[in-house]
């Protein structure tokens, strides 16, 4: 009895080394290709799923008699299913990657290269040394199997860290330290079975295999850990409750949605260089300020000068909802290039320092509604980088619903990779997409 219990928390110490961190990541996946409709190979975790299965069936087969293999014979037949299994996370975790644009293939090769390389060299030359018990092509393939299945755990753990320290917030490298010790104890399972399959070590091979399962189980967990951070730091925000819409005043725009955009909400506006952008955030100010609501503007892109001067050409005047507080800009451009604003409101382009203003903006507009619109967003996540800039987005889009506010923020599809476009997307109510100078709409409300 105590034996099937050993043998249980084993295989599910090897189940969590492999599979329980990338459950997870498996969802988060799942998530990046349908908003951003770019292929994820989600799919593959499920591969390292049914691997992991045929290896439980072959154990406990064995274990309960259903088969009689030799130890050294059971080692082979076992580590082939776990390397594959380990073989499609990686894969799975590469397709991850290339959402983001980061290119893994060296990287893999490198694992594989080593992976490959190592326990070929180490099996000639135990065959030099003595005898093997096993035939030296069953022995080479025993040590490849078992050593390439702790080479693409580590794989994967390596680009969860690489994807954390992207798009999440990483205090504490775990994946990457359950990285460093999955290689580690790679190295631990050729000195054992290698020192088995010679005949140098009374240990049974499988006994020592079996023996890790407490560091497999501690490692899968630091892994998991590290996952289940990165799945919940890009959960979308709950919803509030719509009051109504807002017209926009832009006829193309109100007709989409039936009636004007949704308030109170946050909506980001994406489109290339050119699109539009600007124009329809000068004509929905402009319209607003007219209707009694109060425009909170951030400039990231350009000075607020020419913002007036925009509005000037388009026949408004914006002095007259300056003086009344219903029209605030913030500049969170001039400092970026080191000149010197005269604007009431002035800041820096770092994520903390906006939000401050946009805080001290909101207590002081006066309106019937208040309308944020950040132009752009795209400046914010250049300088910043993705991991503070979707951070930020949270963040400015929880204090926007907790002021029962419209936030309203361009962004540049061409400037980022996929995974980076479909988080932007789920950390706001709703996406309005412009194309060839038409308004075409996704909501996910």
């Amino acid at each position: 009895m105590l034996d099937y219990l050993i043998d249980a928390i084993a295989c599910a110490s090897i189940g969590i080394a492999i599979i329980a961190p990338f459950l997870t990541v498996l969802l988060l996946s799942r998530r990046i290709e349908r908003i951003s409709g770019v292929r994820s190979y989600w799919h593959l975790f499920l591969f390292s799923i049914i691997f992991y299965v045929i290896h439980l069936l072959v154990e406990w087969s064995n274990i309960l008699g259903n088969l009689t293999l030799e130890p050294l014979i059971l080692l082979l037949y076992i580590t082939a299913p776990l390397m594959l299994s380990a073989l499609s996370t990686a894969f799975g975790m590469m397709g991850l990657m290339s959402t983001i644009d980061y290119s893994t293939g060296r990287i893999f090769l490198a694992f594989t290269s080593v992976g490959v390389a190592v326990p070929i060299i180490l099996g000639l030359g135990l065959n030099y040394i003595a005898t093997p018990l096993l035939p030296l092509p069953i022995a080479i393939l025993t040590l490849l199997q078992g050593f390439l299945m702790f080479c693409y755990i580590s794989l994967s753990y390596f680009l969860l860290s690489r994807f954390r320290s992207i798009l999440g917030e990483m205090r504490i490298p775990f994946a990457l330290i359950a990285s460093a010790i999955s290689l580690s104890e790679g190295f631990g399972f050729l000195y054992f079975s290698g020192s088995s399959i010679s005949g140098f070590s009374p240990f049974d091979p499988y006994i020592t295999m079996m023996l890790g399962a407490p560091v497999y189980a501690v490692v899968g967990l630091m892994a998991s850990y590290s996952s289940f951070r990165l799945a919940k730091g890009t959960k979308p925000l709950p919803l509030v409750p719509l009051e109504g819409k807002l017209e926009t005043g832009i006829r193309e725009i109100d007709d989409l949605l039936k009636g004007g955009i949704p308030h109170p909400s946050s909506i980001l506006l994406l489109g290339v260089v050119g699109s539009g952008k600007t124009g329809i955030f000068l004509r929905l100010s402009h319209y607003r300020l007219e209707k009694g609501d109060s425009v909170i503007f951030v400039c990231t892109n350009n000075i607020p000068e020419n913002y007036r001067s925009m509005m000037k050409a388009e026949g408004f005047e914006p002095k007259p909802f300056e003086e009344r507080n219903s029209l605030i800009f913030i500049d969170a451009y001039a400092n970026k290039f080191g000149l010197e604003s005269e604007e009431k409101y002035s800041t820096s382009i770092i994520p903390y320092d906006i939000n401050v203003a946009i805080s001290e903006a909101i207590d002081e507009a006066k309106g019937i509604k208040k309308i944020i619109i950040v132009h752009s967003l795209t400046d914010i996540l250049d300088e910043c980088g993705a991991r503070d800039g979707l951070m930020f987005l949270k963040s400015l889009v929880a204090k926007t619903r907790e002021a029962k506010a419209t936030l309203l923020l361009s962004l540049n599809p061409q400037a980022f990779p996929p995974a980076v476009l479909a988080l932007a997307q789920e950390s706001v109510d709703s996406t309005i997409e412009l194309k060839e100078k038409k308004a075409g709409v996704r909501l996910h409300l």
